[in-house]
């Protein structure tokens, strides 16, 4: 069967499905805003913890949980993660994001999957590009195996896009209800509304800064080429505006033993804790291994440094990225 574009409430579809697929948060600890902002609420809190559990998901991967809330619904919510448009391989990702949940469905046989649009919320995609991506990857999934796909739409000007190229969209939603929906996916808790465009544009300010401060802390790192662990540290914090209570909670370090690091230039210290600094900082994975290496500290080639290395050269990771990982692995090798 070909799949179908429908408009309607993703959670509230004229018939049950094995799966919906949600638009992850890149931070397992959020629900985010728009459509993932609507399923959460509907699958409740329970989804959420669930997802804390499972830990961070990198752009592509699909991760799959109960429907708690949505069990009349659905079976499963298969999560995953869209790029930001303009990142990287966005477009080779945002496919991914399709086809790993739709290897995620099959793994869990499951037949009748809904999607939403992904990536042209607030990741930034224009319509064309994401339909493109999301229809060409539903041809090829349909030809090869037994699958009943929807394309699941809320939104007036996608759903007049989709219109154009794929004619008898079926609508089981008024444009009163649907716009009502649409307000309450994009409200924050403290009420704001914050549409899609202005929450790209707010993530490719945030880029930008990401960008910047990643430029001074290289900077600074070249000019000080002698400095010992401790003094690059102390550097790093004031040339980041840092309080030291923001690096050592954020480190999972105590107060004291920060102290002790902070005013002993000399003070050998452990690679758990070198790497917790570092990842407080969040310096990716060049500064890291400069930053180690002036505590006489490096990354090895063995498993538990491959999986840090993994995560610190991803954006915006923190210490508890690492720690589920590395848990993560421990698992697999019970497994």
């Amino acid at each position: 069967m070909p799949y179908q574009i429908i408009r309607a409430d993703i959670t509230k579809l004229p018939f049950s499905v094995d799966a919906i697929v949600c638009p992850a948060h890149r931070n397992c600890n959020e629900t985010g805003t728009g459509v993932a902002n609507v399923i959460h609420c509907a699958a409740g809190p329970a989804m959420l913890e669930r997802r804390k559990f499972q830990g961070p998901i990198a752009d592509g991967e699909a991760k799959v949980t109960p429907s708690f809330g949505l069990s009349k619904q659905t079976d499963y919510i298969i999560h995953t993660v869209p790029p930001v448009y303009n990142d990287d391989d966005h477009e080779k990702k945002l496919k991914e994001c399709y086809v790993n949940s739709l290897k995620a469905a099959l793994e869990h046989k499951c037949t009748k999957i809904a999607f939403p649009l992904l990536g042209c919320g607030n990741r930034g995609f224009p319509i064309r590009t994401a339909y493109k991506i999301a229809t060409n990857v539903f041809a090829d999934f349909c030809e090869n195996y037994d699958l009943f796909i929807w394309l699941v739409i809320l939104d007036q000007d996608v759903c007049n896009f989709c219109n154009r190229l794929h004619n008898g969209i079926r609508a089981v939603i008024d444009e009163e209800e649907a716009n009502s929906i649409y307000t309450q996916a994009y409200t924050t808790k403290d009420g704001t509304l914050c549409i899609p465009q202005e929450t790209h544009e707010f993530t490719l300010r945030i880029r930008k800064k990401r960008t910047e401060r990643r430029d001074r802390i290289n900077e600074l790192l070249e000019e000080t080429p002698t400095a010992t662990f401790s003094e690059t540290m102390l550097a790093i914090q004031e040339e980041l505006h840092m309080k030291a209570s923001d690096i050592y909670l954020e480190a999972n370090i105590t107060a004291k033993h920060f102290s002790k690091i902070k005013n002993n230039p000399e003070y050998v210290i452990s690679k758990k804790n070198a790497i917790a600094i570092a990842a407080a900082f969040q310096l990716d994975l060049s500064q890291t291994t400069e930053f180690l290496k002036r505590a006489g500290l490096a990354l090895q080639n063995n498993q538990h440094d491959r999986i840090i290395a993994e995560v610190i050269s991803k954006p915006n990771y923190c210490i508890d990225d690492i720690f589920h990982k590395l848990e993560d692995a421990k698992y697999e090798d019970l497994g």
